[in-house]
C-alpha cells in the first residue's frame, strides 16, 4: 500500500509506515493545528459533560523492565515498542454521576478542514 496524492505524501512524510497496519486503517486524520483540535474537543465534551476534566499530552513510552513510570497515571503510558507512533490522546474524566449510559457524539464547531487534513491509502 501506498499514500495518495502529493499533498497527502507531504503531509504524512513522518509517518511510520507500520501505522496503518497497526491500526488496520485505509485512511487517517492528520491534525496539523493539535491545540485548536484539544480546545474545539474539548468546548464539545463540555456541552455533553459540563464538569468533566480533560487531560491533553503526549503519550510516554516506557520501558517494561524499568519502575521510573510507576507512579505515573495509565493514561498516557504505553510500551515503548509503539515510540514510533508518536501519539497524543486527549482523555475524559467525566464525575461518576455523568458516566455515559450508551455512546455519544461530541460536536467539533464545523469542517475540520482549517485545522487537519484527511489522507487515505491507495488500494
Amino acid at each position: 500500500m501506498a499514500w495518495s496524492g502529493v499533498a497527502e505524501q507531504k503531509a504524512v512524510r513522518d509517518i511510520d509506515r507500520r501505522m496503518p497496519d497497526d491500526f488496520k486503517a485505509d485512511a487517517a486524520l492528520i491534525i496539523r493545528k493539535p491545540d485548536v483540535f484539544a480546545s474545539r474537543f474539548g468546548s464539545g465534551l463540555r456541552k455533553v459533560w459540563p464538569g468533566v476534566k480533560i487531560k491533553v499530552g503526549p503519550v510516554t513510552y516506557y520501558d517494561p523492565c524499568s519502575f521510573v513510570h510507576r507512579k505515573e497515571k495509565p493514561v498516557h503510558l504505553k510500551h515503548f515498542q509503539f515510540a514510533y507512533q508518536r501519539e497524543w490522546r486527549l482523555c475524559a474524566f467525566p464525575t461518576a454521576s455523568q458516566m455515559p449510559k450508551a455512546a455519544f457524539n461530541i460536536a467539533l464547531g464545523g469542517a475540520l478542514s482549517d485545522i487537519a487534513d484527511m489522507v487515505a491509502l491507495a488500494a
